[in-house]
């Protein structure tokens, strides 16, 4: 079955809530999963209507809609995922402060529950301070950071910094559609996981899965 990107993203733009479901129901019956979905789908759709915007084609609230859509499906998505085993991997993935963009980075959360992690999303403008007290509280083993813009880059680098301190000692990871283009690795640490996409998330996550399947035979 052929994507049509272009096709989508007017069921985005026109609110059609039933119509984009029915489309994604469709897609996963036919065996698409939920990293194919957002990389061939929903991604490239709302980076047309972005397009779309930018030439104005589009208004604003036709692309707050659409992203109202697009958060909607997500949430629809969730009961097709499988049910978290009885000791899980720990996700925590948030916005940092001042970063109102999170739907990316809710898709990546989707991501982590399809590989069976207990997943907590805070989303948008995450205060380093409720941050810190959340892991500490919680332990999670990936934290996981989002941004869009250069100037926070400074910021990021102090939530790493900060974050990768704790003893519980969890695994730091930056996600920006920026890391295609930018060099994040002098702001952050050698351990520090830079992502810039879902394909690389997915291959990380899959490396992680079968390193930990390793150690328990090894156990």
């Amino acid at each position: 079955m052929q994507l049509s990107v272009e096709e989508f993203a007017e069921l985005l733009v026109s609110g059609s809530h039933s119509a984009a479901m029915e489309r994604i129901v469709r897609y996963r019956v036919n065996g698409m999963n939920n990293l194919f979905l957002c990389e061939q789908l929903i991604m490239p759709a709302m980076r047309y209507i972005g397009d779309l915007w930018e030439n104005n084609l589009v208004s604003v609230a036709d692309e707050h809609l659409a992203s109202g859509v697009c958060d909607w499906l997500l949430d629809k998505l969730e009961p097709m995922l499988p049910s978290v085993s009885s000791q899980p991997n720990r996700a925590m993935l948030f916005c940092v402060e001042g970063e109102m963009h999170d739907l990316g980075l809710k898709m990546c959360a989707s991501l982590f529950r399809e590989y069976n992690w207990d997943v907590r999303f805070y989303g948008s403008n995450m205060p380093l301070e409720y941050a810190m007290t959340s892991s500490m509280s919680w332990k999670p083993d990936v934290i996981a950071i989002s941004f869009t813009m250069e100037d926070q880059i400074m910021q990021v680098k102090s939530y790493v910094e900060a974050l990768e301190q704790q003893l519980h000692g969890p695994t730091i990871m930056v996600g920006s559609r920026l890391l295609d283009t930018y060099d994040l690795r002098p702001y952050v640490s050698p351990n520090t996981e830079l992502i810039p996409n879902l394909v690389d998330l997915s291959s990380w996550l899959a490396r992680y899965t079968t390193l930990s399947s390793e150690l328990q035979e090894l156990g």
